[in-house]
């Protein structure tokens, strides 16, 4: 399945997409990864600053939030591309001269956000548990300064 994350009018803009998945009871590994062109990909892959979980289905006693990610404490990988998907804070600021005075584009949660990178298979992974096996409302808050929908699977 891919996600469209369409342009938010610059890399200090954050908006949110949402996207419902089944989950299983326990633990599940999920992963956010840049396509390739084939597959729908464009080059240079979304800042991601928190992901969130919702119960979207019946429950006896539904939460108000299942868990709550932000972006700088997901694993990622670049599998065999060049090093480029990186956690943007304070020891690891934006080489962009434009972001603000700290080094980050601004307006983020916690302290700081993951920069996706620019290769084919790049990608952001984590580990979400949940009590009841269901479908699950997936809210990702992100920043895309590209003239172009950026697509993740």
């Amino acid at each position: 399945m891919l996600v469209s994350f369409p342009p938010t009018g610059g890399w200090a803009s954050w908006r949110e997409v949402q996207v419902t998945l089944p989950l299983s009871a326990g633990s599940n590994a999920l992963t956010l990864s840049l396509p390739s062109a084939a597959e729908g990909g464009v080059p240079n892959g979304p800042n991601i600053d928190q992901i969130a979980f919702d119960y979207a289905g019946e429950m006896t006693a539904p939460p108000t939030l299942v868990a709550s990610i932000e972006g700088e404490t997901m694993g990622h990988d670049d599998g065999n591309s060049p090093a480029d998907t990186v956690v943007r804070d304070a020891s690891h600021p934006e080489s962009d001269p434009a972001a603000g005075s700290d080094g980050l584009w601004g307006d983020y949660s916690g302290s700081g956000y993951l920069d996706m990178g620019e290769q084919a298979g790049d990608a952001a992974t984590f580990q979400v548990s949940v009590v009841q096996a269901g479908t699950y409302e997936l809210v990702v808050r992100y920043a895309n300064g590209a003239s172009d929908t950026q697509e993740m699977r």
